[in-house]
């Protein structure tokens, strides 16, 4: 995999407005043979009115034979939700037992690229770079699940290639306007005012060790 420097990263989160200077996203790299995989938990089962966002970019040129996945929390009965990119690099599509939806977006331009899946009074919108890309009737199924995974989509298929960063699960619908705002800077900051909906996340990335912080909100 070629070294996705901190300089391309930094350039992409700058087309973001309100983008911190001072902020470094939590980055893991794939290269397809390695995940991470997170014990189940009922906080990342998600009822109605929730919010998962993050950075993405693939590292793959030719058109693959599956579509990578991102994120999953899924188990026998299937997916609970799965969040995975297009083998061609344009679009995403989000999975949840047998309803599939696609919105389309060219991540063909090797930097990171901000999505936010909101899902919450009987639809799931999907925004890309602060724009809305899809908005569509779906709710996830209540499914149980044998684990949540990044980077592929059980640990072992569809695994991703490419970089994901700052990786933020709530268990409510953020507006856009606030995730715009808050999608380059830190929700825990030491010099300015928390994320007004901090007591709704539920886990959040800790990609330099390779993991997931869970149960962080109140509610």
């Amino acid at each position: 995999m070629k070294k996705i420097v901190s300089a391309i990263c930094i350039m992409s989160l700058c087309s973001m407005s309100s983008y911190a200077s001072d902020y470094v996203p939590d980055i893991a790299e794939f290269n397809g043979a390695s995940s991470i995989s997170i014990e189940p938990d009922p906080v990342l089962s998600l009822e109605d009115g929730n919010t998962i966002e993050f950075w993405a970019t693939p590292d793959w040129t030719e058109e693959l034979q599956y579509d990578p996945v991102m994120v999953s929390n899924a188990g026998e009965q299937g997916p609970s939700y799965i969040v995975a990119m297009l083998r061609d690099r344009s679009g995403i599509g989000v999975v949840s037992g047998d309803k599939e939806v696609v919105a389309a977006f060219d991540f063909t331009d090797g930097v990171l690229h901000h999505i936010a899946i909101v899902q919450g009074e009987g639809h799931l919108a999907i925004f890309i770079d602060g724009k809305t890309r899809l908005v569509t009737p779906m709710s996830y199924e209540k499914l149980p699940s044998s684990g949540f995974w990044i980077g592929t989509a059980d640990g072992k298929t569809s695994p991703f290639m490419g970089a994901l960063a700052q990786l933020r699960i709530w268990n409510t619908a953020l507006d856009l306007s606030r995730i715009i705002e808050f999608s380059g800077k830190d929700i825990f900051p030491p010099d300015y005012e928390d994320h007004p909906a901090i007591d709704h996340l539920v886990a959040i990335s800790d990609f330099s060790n390779r993991d997931l912080l869970i149960s962080l909100g109140t509610k």
